[in-house]
């Protein structure tokens, strides 16, 4: 199956809506992103014909606190690099927001495969969100109660 199929696949089996042209050719190559009920936004980004980026951003870094930034960002690197020892997660600062990010092979994995990888990925971003919320008392926008197994059928 191809990135942009299993992509629509994602969003059917979890019943997310889209646009009548979301997923063709024309919009190929374009970023797909959904917002869940608990704010938080989902991106899938084809990168070839058999692969896919899934990414979603935890914090944003503050412009006047670089301490706090770095305390934040050690402390999610180290569990990032936990999480990673289960399945294959990164994470990156892009435009001045720390990502979770997951690469996808549609080569290797079947759809129930990556259904169950965009699912523990998705829990796995809740926990990166509480813990940066609760890393200084920060406050800002809390994504709680992703629902479990939503994906799974």
């Amino acid at each position: 199956m191809t990135a942009l199929n299993s992509i629509r696949n994602i969003y059917d089996t979890a019943k997310w809506s889209y646009s009548d042209d979301e997923f063709s050719i024309t919009n190929a190559s374009q970023e797909h992103s959904v917002l869940l009920d608990n704010d938080l936004e989902i991106v899938f980004r084809p990168l070839s014909r058999d692969e896919f980026l899934v990414y979603a951003n935890i914090f944003e870094l503050s412009e006047s606190d670089p301490e706090d930034n770095d305390l934040r960002l050690r402390h999610l690197s180290k569990l990032v690099l936990k999480i990673n020892s289960e399945y294959s997660v990164t994470s990156a600062i892009k435009d001045g927001k720390f990502r979770f990010e997951m690469y996808i092979s549609t080569a290797m994995l079947s759809d129930d495969q990556i259904c169950f990888l965009l699912q523990m990925f998705m829990n796995d971003c809740d926990l990166l969100i509480s813990e940066n919320n609760n890393q200084t008392g920060a406050m800002g926008s809390m994504f709680n109660n992703i629902p479990i197994g939503f994906l799974m059928n």
